[in-house]
C-alpha cells in the first residue's frame, strides 16, 4: 500500500463518527466541485473535504483513507490510490496502527491487519476489536474443558447456521436437564461444536486461515457460523451442492421416505441441474438457481407430508438449505460468481467455453479472474487460475503429480492457440507443483471481476 503524500486532503469540518489517528477508513467519493470533495463513508456519515489536488478522476469511485491526523477541528486523509501495495515499511505502519489503538503487536493481530487490508475493509480499532471477539470465541470453545460444558443462548433450530457468539461455557455443576441414555443437552452441543471447530480448523489452534475466512464473511455480510466456515473451505474442494443432493436422495430412498418411482424423478431433476454452458450464461445461471429452488420445495414438500423422520434426515436437509443461502449471499457480490458446468466431452470443453473468449462473453471486462475445479476421469482434480487484463491471459495449472503435468505440457499450444483465437494477444501458460490455491485470495480482488467455475468433464 502506497502513501503519496502528494495526496493529502485536509478536513475542517466537526465529525462525530469514530476516527482514529493511523486508522484506515472507506468512502465513496460522491462529489467535486472544484476544491471540494464529498465522501461517502456507506454508513449515513459524509465527510466534506477542502483538497488542494485534482479528484476529479475519483468521482464515483470507492478507495480506502489513511487517517494521518486527527484534531478536535482537523482531520487529514490520504486517499490510498494503490491499495495492492503496502506502505514501504510495513512493519512500521502495522506496528503503529496497533499501538495507536492500544492493541498489542502480536502476529495474531497482525494477520488481522494484512486481512482487513486484503479484503480492502475500514481498519480502525472497532474492526479489529470486533475481529478479536470473534477469534477469541472460537478459541474459547474448542479448548474447551472435562469439567466444562457448551451452552447455546439462541433461538434457531439448526445451532450451526447461527452466530457463533452465541454460545458460551458453563460448569457442568449448571447443567441438570438430562436427556436420553443420561446425556445431557450441553454434552450433546459441545461435542458437536467441538466436533465441527475440530475438523474447521484443523486441530485446535486460531490459524491464519481461520482469520482470513472470519474477515472474508465479515465483508461479504455473511454470519459468522460454524456452517458458514465449513463452507468455505469446501467451495472448491468438492461439487458443493451436486454431491449433497444426490447423497440426501440416496439416504431418502434407502430410508423408504420416497420410493423407486420418485427418486428416479428426482434424480432426474438432479442430473439436469447442471448448467450446459453457452454464450447464454448469465440466463442460464438465473433458470440454474430457479430450478435449484423448485428441486428444494418438492424435497421440502416431501418432508412436511412425512411422518417421524430422523434427525439425520432433518440435519441434512438443513445444511442444505443453508448452502443455498451462503451460495445466494456471496453470489450477490457483484465480483463473485459460482458456476457449476458439465461438459460431455473434452471438444465440447474448448468449443463452449465461452467465459474466456473475449469475442463471446458478453460479461468480459478488462480485469478478470477465472478459478477453474476442474474433474476429470483420467487426472486428479486440477485447480486453474486464469487472469485476464485487457487482452492479455495468464493460466496457471495447480498440479501435485508431475507425470500429469507432462501429459498437460504435450498439449499446451492447443490451448495456447484457442485462447489466441478467443481473442488474445498474450498468452502465458504455467505449471505449479507442490503448491494450493486459495479461492479467498482470488476474491480478495475487488477490482477484477471473480469467477469460480466447477467444471466436470
Amino acid at each position: 500500500m502506497r502513501i503519496d503524500k502528494g495526496m493529502q486532503i485536509s478536513i475542517n469540518t466537526k465529525f462525530n463518527n469514530k476516527l482514529y489517528k493511523n486508522s484506515i477508513i472507506r468512502g465513496k467519493i460522491i462529489d467535486v466541485s472544484e476544491d471540494i470533495v464529498s465522501i461517502d463513508l456507506g454508513n449515513g456519515d459524509i465527510l466534506k473535504a477542502n483538497t488542494l489536488i485534482s479528484l476529479e478522476r475519483y468521482k464515483n469511485k470507492v478507495l480506502n483513507f489513511f487517517v494521518k491526523d486527527l484534531t478536535d477541528s482537523n482531520i487529514v486523509l490520504t486517499p490510498l490510490e494503490r491499495e495492492d501495495i503496502f506502505i514501504n515499511d510495513k512493519e512500521t505502519f502495522i506496528k503503529g496502527l496497533l499501538e495507536s489503538n492500544n492493541l498489542n503487536v502480536n502476529q495474531e493481530n497482525i494477520e488481522i491487519i494484512e486481512n482487513l487490508i486484503r479484503f480492502k475493509m475500514p481498519i480502525n480499532k472497532e474492526m479489529i476489536e470486533k475481529v478479536i471477539k470473534i477469534l477469541n470465541k472460537i478459541r474459547n470453545l474448542i479448548n474447551t474443558e472435562e469439567n466444562e460444558k457448551i451452552k447455546y443462548l439462541g433461538n434457531n433450530k439448526d445451532i450451526m447456521s447461527d452466530n457463533i457468539l452465541r454460545f458460551l461455557k458453563e460448569s457442568v455443576e449448571t447443567e441438570k436437564i438430562l436427556y436420553e441414555n443420561n446425556i445431557s443437552k450441553s454434552d450433546i452441543i459441545t461435542n458437536k461444536i467441538q466436533d465441527e471447530l475440530t475438523n474447521i480448523l484443523k486441530g485446535n489452534k486460531v490459524t491464519p486461515e481461520i482469520i482470513k475466512k472470519v474477515i472474508f464473511l465479515l465483508k461479504s455480510e455473511i454470519k459468522i457460523s460454524l456452517n458458514n466456515l465449513k463452507f468455505l473451505s469446501e467451495l472448491i474442494n468438492e461439487s458443493f451442492i451436486e454431491s449433497d443432493l444426490e447423497e440426501f436422495l440416496i439416504t431418502l430412498h434407502e430410508k423408504n421416505i420416497i420410493r423407486d418411482k420418485e427418486f428416479n424423478k428426482l434424480r432426474i431433476g438432479l442430473n439436469n441441474l447442471v448448467i450446459k454452458f453457452n454464450e447464454e450464461d448469465k440466463e442460464l445461471l438465473r433458470v440454474y438457481y430457479d430450478n435449484l429452488k423448485q428441486l428444494f420445495k418438492k424435497l421440502e414438500l416431501i418432508l412436511h407430508e412425512r411422518e417421524k423422520l430422523s434427525d439425520e434426515v432433518l440435519d441434512k436437509f438443513q445444511i442444505l438449505k443453508d448452502k443455498i443461502i451462503f451460495l445466494n449471499k456471496l453470489n450477490e457480490n457483484a465480483t463473485f460468481i459460482y458456476y457449476p458446468f458439465y461438459f460431455t466431452d473434452r471438444n465440447e470443453l474448448i468449443d463452449k467455453f465461452y467465459i474466456l473468449d473475449k469475442r463471446k462473453f458478453k460479461g468480459k471486462g478488462e480485469n478478470l479472474n477465472v478459478m477453474i475445479s476442474l474433474q476429470t476421469n483420467r487426472f486428479d482434480k486440477v485447480k486453474i487460475l486464469a487472469n485476464v487484463v485487457k487482452d492479455s491471459i495468464t493460466v496457471n495449472f495447480y498440479m501435485d503429480k508431475h507425470s500429469d503435468i507432462k501429459i498437460f505440457k504435450k498439449s499446451d499450444y492447443k490451448l495456447k492457440d484457442s485462447l489466441i483465437k478467443c481473442g488474445y494477444n498474450k498468452v502465458s501458460i504455467n505449471y505449479i507443483s507442490g503448491e494450493d490455491i486459495d479461492p479467498l485470495d482470488v476474491l480478495s480482488d475487488r477490482d477484477a471481476k471473480n469467477y469460480l467455475l466447477d467444471v466436470r468433464v
